[in-house]
């Protein structure tokens, strides 16, 4: 008996069942569709690669792992952005992946890679989305100025540039909100 075994083209899971996406992507992919824009005149909101989504509610269900302040965060994330298709997420928004190069309060430039807490490295080039500041750049666009309460008081972030996405083109960087040609 052969078994096979299909990808999710959303979330890169590996399931033993003939399918083009999983159901847990179908779902998200669903409800959030009527989300995806914001009413005219409403702020602009984070949008979210599915699979990206689907990564912050699984680290949701691990809750105790990270803890309750995370979880909060986490679930304020997903209740307010949009969540597309790897395809419809524009090139110069910042998803698990990403190079994103931001300011703090107005000081030097920093640059580092959002990932998930599994693959965050303390040697500091990286930023895990369960931290403050890396869950507050996630999913904005490059130009985008965002407030997070810090360890002493609130920071304003300003995302200068976000680059090297997993699912774009090689080399393609955006810079302060310019989508790349």
């Amino acid at each position: 008996m052969a078994l096979m075994v299909s990808i999710c083209a959303s979330c890169g899971g590996a399931f033993a069942a003939p399918l083009d996406i999983c159901h847990a992507c179908a779902a998200l992919l669903s409800t959030a569709a009527i989300r995806r824009q914001p009413p005219e005149g409403a702020p602009a909101r984070p949008v979210l690669r599915a699979r990206d989504a689907v990564a912050l509610q699984r680290l949701l269900h691990a809750g105790q792992r990270i803890g309750e302040a995370a979880c909060r965060a986490l679930r304020a994330k997903l209740d307010h952005a949009c969540v597309a298709p790897p395809e419809a997420v524009p090139v110069e928004a910042a998803c698990l992946g990403s190079r994103v190069t931001f300011s703090i309060n107005g000081g030097a430039a920093q640059a580092r890679v959002l990932v998930l807490p599994r693959d965050h490295s303390p040697a500091g080039w990286t930023l895990p989305v369960t931290a403050p500041r890396g869950l507050a750049l996630l999913g904005e666009s490059a130009g985008a100025v965002v407030t997070v309460q810090g360890a002493r008081a609130a920071e304003t972030l300003r995302l200068l540039a976000v680059g090297q996405q997993r699912d774009a083109e090689p080399g393609r960087t955006a810079w302060l909100g310019e989508a790349a040609g």
